[in-house]
């Protein structure tokens, strides 16, 4: 499920802007909290307008967010040729931007994090660490290694958390079959109902392993999730 501050923002994408006291009927005193972490990342902004009344709309940052959610639904699956990477880092704690940075684009990639500053991927990804090593000045600090073998089933269960992905897709399957057949119906905001719906497994895939199918579980649930997603579509 969506959480309240996403919820939130998704509104305010749908309206173009909200008036607070809309919001404050809907998330009571947790409005204050939930307005204050998206303002705080410059995701929403505060307006008033003519009559007084606080509302608000999305900031750039904001839009940037929501698009670069959106753009995992349209990932493209690699091609698999059994050649795994390994990134070993040990960057000083005077240069943590950077190794924060590196940690992100790491993420960023589908990299999982096997121990401490130890992170491994299923595909080639050497040229581009050492570019991004070498912009951010710290070649030196940065080890990268291929391989072919490894032990993927004991890697996998290590480096990321499968189980945790897998049931957010079950959950979003249950809810999301129980509210298509309710789009329809008269007094629903169909438009924003969708769209909740389709953020909702966005931020799911934008945390799920960018692993080949041969490494996925055989019931792994992201068919079926992308199913009930072009059904959803249909009704916009």
């Amino acid at each position: 499920m969506l959480t309240p501050s996403n919820e939130v923002l998704i509104l305010i994408e749908h309206r173009r802007e909200v008036h607070r006291q809309e919001l404050k009927e809907k998330y009571g005193n947790s409005l204050k909290g939930i307005a204050g972490k998206l303002e705080a990342q410059k995701l929403i902004a505060r307006v008033v307008d003519k009559n007084g009344e606080t509302l608000f709309e999305l900031a750039p940052n904001g839009r940037a967010y929501i698009d670069s959610r959106l753009d995992t639904l349209h990932r493209k699956e690699r091609t698999w040729n059994k050649q795994w990477t390994t990134v070993l880092f040990s960057i000083p704690e005077k240069y943590r931007p950077n190794r924060d940075r590196l940690r992100r684009y790491l993420q960023k990639l589908g990299f999982g994090n096997l121990y401490g500053s130890v992170w491994i991927s299923p595909h080639n990804w050497v040229r581009e660490i050492a570019t991004f090593s070498k912009q951010l000045g710290v070649t030196r600090q940065v080890i990268i290694l291929t391989s072919t073998t490894y032990d993927s089933k004991n890697i996998i269960g290590l480096a990321w958390p499968l189980e945790s992905v897998k049931k957010r897709y079950e959950e979003f399957i249950t809810l999301t079959k129980n509210i298509i057949p309710k789009i329809s119906t008269k007094g629903t905001d169909k438009g924003y109902e969708i769209k909740k719906i389709i953020f909702n497994l966005a931020s799911i895939i934008a945390t799920e392993p960018n692993l080949p199918p041969e490494l996925l579980p055989a019931d792994w649930p992201k068919k079926k999730a992308l199913a009930l997603y072009g059904e959803a579509r249909k009704k916009l």
